[in-house]
Formats: C-alpha cells, structure tokens, sequence
C-alpha cells in the first residue's frame, strides 16, 4: 500500500462545490431511478448515514477531477462494521481485492474513487438480502457522479486539455516508437486521423504518468471510442478488454511501473 502524502495538490471538499446543494439533491433523485429498486422503502436513517458520509468527507483532486473518500467512517458507505472496512482499505482480501492507496489530506487518510469502488465490488459479491440492496444503492451513487454538474464541467475542461496533449502525443509516440499498426489489432494504418494516443492509466488515476509516453498505446479510434464508453481507465481493465477481444497483448510487457 502506498500512502502519499501531498498536500501540494489542491484538494477541495464536494460539499464546497457551487450550487452543490441543488446538485446533490439531483444526485440522489437520480441515483434512485437508476438503481430501479422498487422492492419496498430503503430506511432513511440508513440512506441518510450514506449520503452524509459521501456529502461531508470526499474532496475532489482540482486538477484531474478525481474523487477522495475519507476512510474513517467508510464504513458507513461500505455497510460493515469499522473493522472490516478499515482491514480492506489497508490490507485488501487477497486474493480478490488488493490493499487500496491513500492519499493524506488535513491529517486524514482517503481513499479514490476507484478503490471504493473495487471495495464495492468485492463487497457486492459477498452481500446478500437486505444489504445487497443498499450497497447496490451506494455503487449506483458512486457511479452517477460522473453526470455530478461541478464534476462534469471541471472534467470537461481537462478533456479539452488532454485532448490536445494526446494529439501531441500520439504524433511522438508513433515516431519514437515507429509504430505503423495499431497495437492491439494488428492493422496498418495510413493516416493518423485513423488512430489514438490511449492511456493505460488514465491521467485521473496516475497523472505523475500523463506525459510518459509509455503510458500510452497507440490503437484505432473506434476501438478508443469503445474502451472510453467501457470506463478502461488502467492497466487491468486494458489487459482484461484485450483478452475478451482477443487483441495483442505485447504491449503489455513493457509496461514496468
């Protein structure tokens, strides 16, 4: 597990967003039609426990847009006891679900999005009854903040910026790297409009990463397309749409971070 420390990034609080309250009130609305559970009433002391966890303790990364979710008090989110939801963020379950990093903010510990999610996921897997209903709640709620207003525009404004950074580095990858088929098919391709500068981790998840043209494979723009719609967004989920599409996969062994 790796805990940085680095109050260099600015980390602002969700619930300091403009017009969040509007906005958080729309968020619930739509998690609740999303989620399509129309089996009986969730118990709003429950919903409430949630919602004021995820409302009061998650910072957002300003310059990737990125969600932080403290730990102490996860396991409101998680629906366990704090034990069990402090033994998974920092020893994991082998071999399902790896220990989560951590980022330090004003003295406490956070976790990402993506690794409440993969806590979510293994948590799904174990739940049933009554508590499967609520972590289909939270996992739906975690989910639809893509579509959060703040966290839409501010996302909006970095794809604008990291769109003209993949450009640049589409160009220099293929030249340094003299890379004339894309990487995953096979296929040649003749102009560059043909193809894309994908990210293996995304800058959200590892921005230390986002100008190393390792990082990075060179692939046909409808398959970017479809792994950006797929949310591929690391080196798991690139290797595992690789396998089910039976793709190349020399790129993957020289990935060495």
């Amino acid at each position: 597990m790796e805990n940085r420390k680095n109050e260099i990034v600015r980390y602002e609080a969700l619930k300091d967003t403009p017009n969040f309250e509007r906005s958080f009130e729309l968020h619930k609305k739509l998690t609740l039609i999303k989620l399509e559970d129309t089996d009986e009433p969730f118990n709003s002391r429950t919903i409430v426990a949630i919602n004021n966890q995820i409302m009061n303790h998650t910072i957002i990364d300003s310059k990737t847009g990125m969600l932080y979710f403290r730990v102490e008090g996860i396991h409101n989110i998680l629906r366990t006891s704090r034990g069990i939801a402090r033994n998974l963020v920092y020893h994991g379950a082998s071999p399902e679900l790896a220990a989560s990093s951590t980022i330090s903010h004003n003295d406490k510990d956070y976790v990402s999005q993506p690794s409440l999610m993969a806590m979510i996921d293994y948590s799904t897997n174990l739940s049933k009854g009554t508590k499967i209903r609520y972590i289909n709640y939270v996992n739906t709620s975690i989910k639809m903040f893509k579509s959060f207003e703040y966290l839409k525009n501010l996302k909006d404004k970095i794809l604008s910026h990291t769109m003209y950074s993949r450009s640049l580095m589409k160009a220099k990858k293929i030249k340094a790297d003299k890379i004339e088929k894309c990487q995953f098919t096979n296929k040649v391709f003749k102009s560059l409009k043909e193809v894309e500068f994908a990210h293996i981790d995304a800058v959200a998840y590892k921005p230390f990463l986002a100008g190393d043209l390792k990082n990075g494979v060179i692939v046909l723009k409808e398959i970017h397309e479809t792994m950006t719609k797929q949310d591929i967004n690391d080196f798991v989920a690139m290797y595992k749409f690789c396998e089910e599409n039976n793709y190349d996969l020399k790129w993957a062994e020289k990935v060495d971070w």
